[in-house]
C-alpha cells in the first residue's frame, strides 16, 4: 500500500514540476515587460507558490473532513 502511495506522490510532484516549468517563461516575460526587477520577480513566485500551497492544503483537508465525514455516517 504504501509503494502505491509514494508512486503516486511521486507522479503528482513531477507533474507539478512541469507544469510550473512550462510556464515559467512566459510568467518571466510578462515581469519583465511590466518593467520588474528580480527581486520583484522571487517575491512574485513566493506569494504565488504560497496561495497555491494554502488552496490546495485547504480543498485537500476539505475533502478529507468530507471523505470522513461520509464514510462514518453511510458506512460505519
Amino acid at each position: 500500500m504504501s509503494a502505491v502511495f509514494l508512486f503516486t506522490l511521486l507522479s503528482g510532484l513531477a507533474v507539478l514540476y512541469a507544469a510550473l516549468l512550462a510556464t515559467q517563461d512566459e510568467r518571466i516575460h510578462q515581469v519583465r515587460t511590466l518593467g520588474g526587477d528580480s527581486r520583484y520577480l522571487r517575491r512574485l513566485h513566493i506569494t504565488e507558490f504560497a496561495v497555491l500551497g494554502a488552496l490546495s492544503g485547504l480543498f485537500a483537508s476539505a475533502g478529507g473532513i468530507l471523505l470522513g465525514w461520509m464514510l462514518a455516517i453511510k458506512v460505519l
